[in-house]
C-alpha cells in the first residue's frame, strides 16, 4: 500500500500487523517468549522490512500522529525484547508481561511543558529508505523529511573515528548537524 502511495491503507496494514504480533506474543509462555527474543533476525534483503518507508509515506500524508504511535509501539516491543534477552542471560525473571508501554503523545507534550523543549525521534532504514524526524513539542507534532541514512553513513563513520581517536571532528559535526538538525531547527524556531 505504501509503494502505491496509499497512506491510509499502509497505516491500516501496519497497525494490523503490529496488533497481530502483539496478540501472538501474548499467547506465548515465558520460555517461548525468551526463545523468540533471541531468534529474531533481520531479513538480509530488507533489514527493517520497509518500516521507515511506510513511516515516511504516513508523514508525507499528514499522518504524523499515526506514525508516532506506530514508531513508539515498535520501540516499546524492541525495548521489551532487549530486556528479555538481558534478563535471560543473567537468569533473572522476565519483565512483567503487561501491554507495551507506548508513549502517549498528549502526555509527552504535557511533560515537555514549555515551548522551549522538543523531543526528536529519528526513523531511518537502509538501502536508500527515507529518514523521517518526528518532532514533538509542547504545542505540536511535526514530521520532517531528512536524507536517507545511507547518504550520511561515510560521514558518520569518519565522525565516530575522529571522536574516538581524539581528533578534531568539528567540521564533520557541523556538516552532520546541517544535514540532520538544521531542517528540524528551521521548523521549530528560535525558542527551542
Amino acid at each position: 500500500a505504501a509503494r502505491r502511495g496509499d497512506a491510509a491503507g499502509a497505516e491500516r496494514l501496519l497497525r494490523e500487523a503490529t496488533d497481530s504480533l502483539a496478540a501472538a506474543r501474548a499467547r506465548l509462555d515465558e520460555p517461548a517468549l525468551r526463545l523468540m527474543a533471541f531468534q529474531i533476525r533481520d531479513d538480509e534483503a530488507d533489514p527493517d522490512l520497509g518500516f521507515a518507508s511506510i513511516i515516511a509515506v504516513l508523514a508525507a500524508d499528514g499522518r504524523a500522529a499515526a506514525a508516532f504511535r506506530l514508531v513508539e509501539a515498535r520501540r516499546a516491543r524492541e525495548l521489551f525484547d532487549q530486556m528479555l534477552r538481558a534478563r535471560a542471560l543473567t537468569g533473572a525473571p522476565a519483565p512483567a508481561r503487561t501491554p507495551w508501554n507506548v508513549a502517549d503523545l498528549d502526555a509527552l507534550r504535557a511533560a515537555l511543558g514549555t515551548r522551549s523543549s522538543a523531543l526528536i525521534l529519528f526513523v531511518t532504514g537502509q538501502g536508500g529508505e527515507p529518514t523521517t524526524a518526528l518532532v514533538v513539542s509542547a504545542d505540536r507534532l511535526e514530521a520532517v523529511p531528512l536524507p536517507p541514512i545511507d547518504t550520511l553513513r561515510p560521514r558518520l563513520g569518519a565522525f565516530l573515528e575522529l571522536v574516538e581517536s581524539g581528533g578534531n571532528a568539528d567540521g564533520l559535526a557541523r556538516d552532520l548537524g546541517a544535514a540532520l538538525l538544521d531542517p528540524i531547527l528551521a521548523r521549530l524556531g528560535v525558542t527551542v
